[in-house]
């Protein structure tokens, strides 16, 4: 489980290095594009990665620089996981961890840390 986790990782790590592509307008997502999480205990090590990837393809169709102009609470969001730059500067003073929600990287390790400390509910995509 531990190498599948690894894989997944540098599979993500791989993709944020590469070039990034055209900035994508994204309409709002359908309300019954909702992930069912299936630990009930919460999110852990061994499966974050996993969540996150399916997190990407459910905000944002996996669309690189994906940007919706006006989501389901008329604000704007950006990047694969679709962050709310309001959202983004709390957690960035919450996890003293400084980055761009358009960076493909940042955006994961930024996610990572929010799913591990119980944040999940901030994503429409995300259901526990």
């Amino acid at each position: 489980n531990q190498l599948g986790q690894l894989a997944i990782a540098l599979h993500l790590l791989s993709v944020a290095l590469a070039a990034p592509a055209e900035y994508i307008i994204l309409p709002p997502q359908p309300v019954e594009a909702v992930l069912e999480v299936k630990n009930k205990d919460g999110i852990t090590e061994d499966n974050v990665f996993s969540i996150i990837s399916e997190l990407i393809m459910c905000e944002s169709g996996g669309k690189r620089g994906a940007i919706n102009p006006k989501d389901v609470d008329g604000r704007p969001k950006y990047g694969e996981l679709q962050y709310d730059l309001r959202t983004w500067a709390m957690w960035e003073k919450e996890f003293g961890f400084k980055g761009n929600p358009m960076d493909r990287a940042d955006a994961i390790k930024m996610t990572r840390l929010a799913l591990l400390a119980g944040f999940g509910h901030h994503w429409g995509c995300f259901k526990r």
